[in-house]
């Protein structure tokens, strides 16, 4: 067994949020799970996951580029 001093199974709750929100499981949906009546309590526990920053940041791209066609278009039909 590990030796691990002040160990809470409290703390375990940091723990369960991030790996929920790593697995794209909604914020709300965590929040019930943890029993928090305030989202931004979950928030507090749920820290953030660089990995849904990234595909966060490629769906805005995805959207830029399809703004981007759209607008090419127009012009060309002008």
């Amino acid at each position: 067994m590990a030796d691990i001093k002040n160990f809470r199974f409290h703390d375990l709750r940091h723990t369960v949020a991030t790996r929920l929100v790593e697995k794209v499981i909604d914020l709300v949906v965590v929040k019930e799970i943890l029993g928090h009546s305030k989202i931004d309590t979950t928030m507090r526990y749920a820290h953030a996951v660089p990995k849904r920053k990234l595909d966060a940041i490629a769906v805005l791209n995805s959207y830029a580029a399809v703004c981007k066609r759209t607008f090419s278009l127009g012009r060309k039909n002008s």
